[in-house]
């Protein structure tokens, strides 16, 4: 598929007389792939529990024979138990269809069934009933850009959830990353029809980003308990591949493993599962057996020697930050030094500068230094180097924002930072104190980019596709 959501291929009718078979092919000796491993993987972005298990109706024991005057008072009875009966059947069947019973301020889980509930016969539901169940809640998210904010740029999945406290919009999950840069978003929902949608707060770190539409008496989502799932499971996903074409799409498969860590400036532990997911799968559900969401679709392994690799935010972690962003607009207590960067060895000047200086191969290029950052306060600029975090070297990309996450808001690092002189790529190091922020998203620069010695580089800051580089 290409920037603009259209596919390589055509459609073909089938021919109108059947060809000749081929022959059989001559059997050949096995092939052995020579050049070794695969290069490693890259990921691609893609783009809370059971319920209550449905009433079981059993046959009542045969009654011995008794008086024909007994015989009205027992049939009385028996019309009595059909009746509540009936009525148990529909309250349930009517749960079922609904959205979780949640208050306006939190999204809740619905109960989880016990072993032997689980085991019952009839205890899950069928593809089709749990499909029915999700396709009013599966909606497409759309950003808008240009002129006037009138052209889709990019595409995604949500999916509904509840009312606010004000009863008047209802709120809806997606990916952080899909909700990037643009200048207006709208929900559009399974009946086609559209809304524009207000950001409520989104967290990079977890990928997880809330909207709100104007609109009420939608079909929320019931979720479950990821901390129930297991190896081997079936789940299902549903949402958008290649934007509204495709909306509603519904694939099957397992749970492949859980707590899976995926890298980026940090870690993510997610759940990987071999349900298909493409792009615009971003923001759609991960559901169980139960028809519950059990987790958020975000990235795959996009690779031809991969293929089965998907991966969720968990519904426990989707839970709190969800609840977090309602009722504070971002997720309290996280520190971060308020900058974005990449990764000097994603550029070809930056491996030469880490070359002819013999600096660590982890060292990190600021790319922004936001202003809420505490690195304001002092010389750094946009395009120095970050060699050395508390005297260690970087010598792997990923150590300074582990640093970043073990430590407290108000605790404070030494960095060493390289300045770059354009002239000859050589550069001149000094040490820095900066005290870590509380990160309450995102936020502008506090200067304009420039690239003293990083111009027209010929990759620039790509970044890591669904996990962007920025504490």
């Amino acid at each position: 598929m290409d920037d603009n959501n259209n596919f390589p291929y055509g459609y073909e009718s089938a021919p109108e007389t059947a060809p000749e078979p081929p022959p059989a092919p001559e059997p050949q000796p096995f092939a052995y792939d020579t050049q070794g491993f695969p290069p490693p993987p890259t990921y691609q972005p893609q783009p809370y529990y059971p319920p209550p298990p449905q009433p079981q109706f059993y046959q009542p024991a045969p009654q011995p024979k008794k008086r024909r005057g007994g015989l009205v008072v027992f049939s009385v009875f028996a019309v009595l138990a059909v009746v509540v009966g009936v009525f148990v059947g529909i309250v349930a069947w009517r749960f079922m269809r609904s959205g979780p019973v949640n208050d306006d301020t939190s999204l809740q889980f619905a109960a989880t069934p016990t072993a032997s509930q689980i085991a019952a016969p009839g205890g899950e539901l069928t593809p089709v009933q749990i499909h029915d169940k999700l396709r009013d809640s599966n909606v497409a998210v759309q950003l808008y850009s240009g002129r006037g904010g009138d052209r889709v740029v990019s595409e995604g999945s949500g999916i509904l959830l509840h009312e606010d406290s004000t009863g008047a919009y209802t709120y809806v999950l997606t990916c952080a990353h899909v909700l990037e840069g643009n200048e207006r978003i709208s929900v559009e929902l399974a009946d086609g029809t559209s809304y524009d949608a207000t950001l409520v707060g989104s967290d990079k770190r977890t990928d997880v980003g809330l909207l709100r539409i104007k609109v009420t008496g939608l079909h929320g989502a019931e979720f479950g308990d990821s901390d129930q799932l297991q190896v081997g499971e079936a789940v299902y996903a549903i949402g958008n591949p290649g934007g509204v074409e495709f909306k509603g799409s519904f694939t099957g498969g397992m749970v492949s493993a859980i707590d899976r860590p995926l890298q980026g400036s940090y870690k993510m532990q997610t759940i990987q599962h071999t349900a298909p997911i493409n792009p615009g799968n971003s923001g759609g559900a991960l559901v169980n057996a139960w028809g519950q969401v059990v987790g958020v679709n975000s990235a795959k392994i996009k690779d031809m020697e991969y293929e089965g690799m998907g991966f969720a935010i968990p519904s426990k972690v989707v839970q709190s930050v969800v609840n977090n962003l309602i009722s504070k607009g971002y997720v309290p207590d996280r520190p971060k030094l308020g900058i974005e960067y990449q990764a000097a060895s994603r550029s070809q000047k930056g491996m030469l500068v880490m070359r002819i200086n013999d600096l660590p191969s982890g060292s990190l290029i600021i790319a922004t230094i936001n202003a809420d950052s505490d690195m304001v306060n002092t010389d750094v600029r946009p395009f120095d180097i970050i060699t050395h975090v508390n005297g260690e070297p970087l010598n792997k990309a990923s150590l300074l924002p582990s640093i970043i996450e073990k430590s407290k808001v108000g605790d404070e690092l030494t960095l060493t930072i390289a300045r770059v002189n354009a002239a000859d790529y050589s550069v001149e190091s000094f040490d820095v104190k900066v005290k870590l922020v509380e990160d309450k998203g995102p936020t502008a620069p506090v200067q304009e980019e420039t690239r003293p010695w990083y111009e027209d580089d010929e990759q620039g800051f790509g970044g890591f596709p669904g996990f962007p580089w920025d504490w």
